[in-house]
């Protein structure tokens, strides 16, 4: 009864008018992996999906204000979405969300100000020093193909010279 009553009302009143915008969107950006979150649009009875968007300044200004889906989330259940691979400049993105229901579409929900990955937060990597003998073993956690290290070490009490 409930699915004809719900398709009863998008007869009514409309595919977009039933599904509520996704609220609560933010970027979470740590040693330049970043992720699109938002809350869920809550729809008792059935599973509300939701695709995701981009524009970067070349879509902005070039191409007519055009967005690019992103295919990794595109009618996903989740309400998280890595968006690491399609921020790659380091330029000023908009992101937006829809929800989706059947036939139905939510207007879209648009993150507030633009995103750049220069904004990430960056950690300080995992470091363990061994002495081996006359050596000095440095390991480094991988972070990611955006990061490069420069070790600098010296003799104690000389921190004055480096």
């Amino acid at each position: 009864f409930f699915f004809f009553f719900l398709f009863l009302l998008l007869g009514i009143l409309g595919g977009d008018a039933l599904l509520p915008a996704p609220q609560s969107i933010s970027i979470l950006s740590t040693n330049m992996k970043h992720f699109l979150t938002w809350s869920p649009v809550i729809v008792q009875g059935a599973t509300v999906r939701y695709s995701v968007e981009f524009q970067g300044e070349y879509e902005r200004e070039y191409a007519n204000g055009s967005w690019i889906p992103i295919s990794e989330c595109s009618l996903t259940t989740a309400t998280v979405c890595n968006i690491t691979e399609d921020i790659s400049a380091t330029v000023a993105y908009k992101l937006r969300v829809r929800a989706e229901l059947g036939a139905a579409r939510s207007p879209w929900g648009t993150t507030k100000g633009f995103f750049s990955r220069a904004m990430t937060s960056l950690t300080p990597p995992v470091l363990r020093a061994v002495a081996d003998g006359h050596h000095l073993l440095v390991e480094l956690a991988d972070m990611g193909p955006s990061f490069q290290f420069h070790v600098l070490y010296w003799r104690k009490g000389q921190e004055s010279r480096v």
